[in-house]
């Protein structure tokens, strides 16, 4: 049996660095789409909460309800109880009376009602930890309900 040749003996223990430079580049890849991942599927999660948060009040609102006697707080407790406490403001509610609502055609035309029209806006709450794609996004999410003729 032969032994390896001196320069190859030598490089064995010389080897220490290698994993850490590799580390180092492909670290910087994964760490990114991790944490892209992870904006991007807290912003989805918003999104979803503000949607909820305006359907269920536009449909406390159109029933009379008296737990919605202000509309605005009502849904900034609800935004604020879906996500972290402080994201949604009365400021950001806005609440309307229409005729109609987008998606309220039969095949024979246009129904004639009056509907409760509530849409809250909001500045994702991650701007500030996120990179830029990710930064700066403002979510809305619209809902109406059909006001119960009483």
């Amino acid at each position: 049996m032969t032994s390896a040749p001196p320069s190859r003996r030598r490089r064995r223990g010389l080897n220490s660095g290698e994993t850490a430079v590799e580390f180092a580049l492909v670290g910087v890849v994964l760490f990114t789409l991790l944490f892209g991942i992870i904006g991007a599927a807290l912003l989805m999660w918003t999104q979803n909460a503000l949607q909820e948060a305006a359907s269920r009040t536009a449909r406390c609102v159109a029933i009379g309800s008296t737990e919605c006697a202000t509309p605005a707080s009502y849904a900034a407790g609800l935004v604020s109880g879906f996500t972290f406490a402080g994201l949604g403001n009365a400021a950001t509610v806005a609440v309307s009376t229409g005729a109609t609502c987008s998606g309220d055609a039969t095949s024979t035309g246009t129904i004639t009602a009056s509907y409760q029209i509530v849409k809250i806006t909001s500045a994702f709450w991650a701007n500030g930890l996120l990179p830029s794609p990710l930064s700066g996004i403002t979510l809305s999410a619209t809902a109406c309900y059909p006001i119960s003729a009483s």
